[in-house]
This record gives structure tokens, sequence and C-alpha cells, in this order.
């Protein structure tokens, strides 16, 4: 993607990086562009942005990538991904929820679940995961912002306001 769009998928699947040489997001958005993403059903893999202004608003991404080692959401080059809603679920435990490159990540709710990744976050170059709900099925505490707590029930910990 390359131009400002919003995106509403009404619940239909799109099936991107189902193989083991894919090397594909099911959403890729290159460039100073706004993209905002509706109802979406991604079977296979998640968001990637470049430089690029993402709101995930509502949908599934059931991660399930042949590879190992891929991110949900992936943003690089000064890019902000807002999460407000979905579900996630990864298939393995080498897959990633997050990898911020000198952008930010915004989750504001959200169930994060499926197979606990062994490595949730990855934050380079300034990149910043910030926190402020959510459902996960790891412990989100290190990256909730200030004025709201991540609160353990069983095995999940659901972040809100204090």
């Amino acid at each position: 993607v390359e131009r400002d769009v919003v995106f509403d998928f009404q619940g239909n699947e799109l099936n991107a990086g189902s193989t083991a040489d894919s090397k594909w997001y099911a959403l890729q958005i290159f460039g100073d562009y706004n993209v905002e993403i509706n109802n979406a059903n991604f079977t296979r893999a998640g968001v990637y942005a470049s430089g690029a202004n993402v709101v995930f608003n509502s949908g599934v991404i059931d991660h399930k990538p042949e590879r190992t080692s891929r991110y949900i959401f992936c943003a690089q080059n000064g890019s902000t991904i807002t999460i407000k809603g979905g579900t996630f679920n990864n298939d393995r435990a080498r897959n990633r929820y997050f990898w911020a490159d000198n952008s930010t990540i915004y989750v504001k709710g959200g169930n994060f679940g499926g197979v606990a990744s062994e490595v949730k976050v990855v934050l380079t170059n300034g990149g910043q995961l910030i926190i402020t709900g959510g459902t996960f099925n790891f412990d989100p505490t290190e990256w909730v912002a200030e004025g709201y707590a991540a609160t353990y029930n069983g095995s999940t910990w659901t972040v809100a306001a204090q």
C-alpha cells in the first residue's frame, strides 16, 4: 500500500505469507500515508509499516507463517501503529507480537493469545511499545503506560487505567 486508504475487509479472509519462502505480511504499507484497517481476517501474517501511520480497529490476525520469528505488528522508519481492538493469535513460540524499530506501536485494546511466544516484543533504534489496554497471554507490565496497570487473572493479564 502506498496511499491513504481505509480498508474494510468485512471479515473476508486474506491469506498471505503462507509458504516457507514468503517474506510478506498480509498488509505492507510504505511511505507517509494513513491507513485504517477494519474487520480484518488475516489467516497467516500480520501488518508491516515503513514510515506510515496505521490504525488497526478490529478483526482477527491468526498468525501462522511457515517461517518462524515473524511479527504480528512490525513498525519501522518512523511509523506509528495503533491497535484499538481485535484478536491476535500466535501459532508457535518463535513468532513475535511486536517489533518497533525507530517507531512507536500503541496498544489500546485487543486480545493477544495463542502460544505464548518466547520473545514477545523487540524494540530497536529508539522504538517504543506503549500499552493502555488489552488482554495478553504474557506479562506486559514493562510496556504499560503511566497511569495504567496490568492485572493478572489466571493465565492472562489485562491492562486498564488505574
